[in-house]
């Protein structure tokens, strides 16, 4: 089954971040809080989500030395 299969994956943007490389949140999340914001439309999670994510990718420079 292909849900059964799925469950031993990882998602592209997790493999990103395990690889420190820049993941594709702005394509995904980053669209929509740009959207929101230009509407005036409030999106507090997916702007939390977005903010979390560039953290880790700011984290990146530390993880490698470590």
């Amino acid at each position: 089954m292909i849900c059964e299969d799925a469950g031993k994956g990882y998602s592209s943007m997790y493999q990103d971040v395990k690889r420190c490389v820049p993941t594709e949140i702005d394509a995904i999340n980053g669209a929509i809080v740009e959207q929101a914001r230009r509407y005036n439309v409030p999106v507090p999670y997916n702007t939390l989500i977005v903010d979390l994510i560039h953290a880790i990718e700011e984290s990146y420079e530390y993880r490698k030395q470590s």
